[in-house]
């Protein structure tokens, strides 16, 4: 008889300390290219060229969302990554980058770039806004710029960050997403807002220049974690379960000492 009990209670305690599997991400499928920084800026999945193709400046690992994110700015440097089948233009897709600042309060002027590619010939980059100048770039607007392009004028999409996002200490989410002739702007996690473009974004728009970077402007510093490139337009629902996560990942993190 204690045979009979004594294998039961065993088995059972194996069910109870065996370890969860980990939750897929959200929209796991449609990535094209997934960057955790966790020392390393090789990427967890790409459709493309899995490794950064430069890196101007030094590399620099500090503690991220929920392990190691990438130092970028002036101490430390960017990456740049293939455009090729990693990003697609021609098809809806999304880009998704956690940011936290670094001792941004009493600068001020110039915006902070967190992503772009291009040059005189045509540049589009995601950024911080450089106005009001006055005020610290976590209270400024999140844009999307489209500059020097022959196929449209020079224009500039802002959106307004929530207001429990203006804590500079804080890991924040920004996102941009494209679909035909509409554009769509996120910050933390809120729906998207929606802008018409003059004209679709394609790839022959941009064939000029093979690799975008992340942390374009060295006159900041900042983390990045999580980069995520999508090959789909993500819903308001699904942005906000990437943002629900991230945020749970990075309040469980020990503070960092500034």
């Amino acid at each position: 008889m204690k045979k009979f009990f004594i294998i039961p209670m065993v088995l059972s305690c194996a069910v109870l300390t065996a370890e969860t599997p980990a939750a897929a991400p959200v929209a796991a499928d449609d990535l094209t290219l997934s960057v955790s920084f966790d020392n390393t800026t090789e990427a967890d999945l790409a459709n493309g060229r899995a490794t950064h193709s430069e890196f101007r400046g030094r590399i620099i690992y500090e503690p991220g969302l929920a392990g190691q994110g990438l130092r970028i700015g002036k101490d430390a440097g960017c990456a740049l990554y293939d455009c090729k089948d990693n990003l697609d233009f021609d098809n809806p897709g999304t880009i998704v980058l956690w940011f936290k600042a670094d001792n941004w309060h009493g600068n001020s002027g110039s915006r902070v770039s967190l992503w772009g590619l291009g040059n005189n010939n045509g540049h589009i980059a995601l950024a911080i806004a450089s106005t009001p100048a006055d005020v610290c770039p976590c209270r400024r607007p999140l844009e999307f710029t489209i500059f020097h392009s022959q196929k449209r004028r020079n224009v500039r999409y802002t959106i307004t960050p929530p207001a429990l996002s203006r804590i500079c200490r804080n890991w924040h989410m920004v996102s941009v997403a494209w679909a035909g002739e509409q554009l769509f702007l996120s910050y933390d996690g809120a729906p998207y807002k929606a802008f018409k473009l003059q004209v679709p974004l394609s790839n022959e728009e941009f064939a000029h220049c093979s690799r975008f970077a992340i942390g374009v402007n060295a006159g900041w510093n900042f983390l990045v974690d999580d980069f995520r490139i999508y090959g789909k337009k993500l819903s308001d629902e699904e942005l906000n379960q990437i943002w629900e996560a991230g945020k749970n990942q990075s309040q469980a993190q020990p503070t960092a000492a500034q």
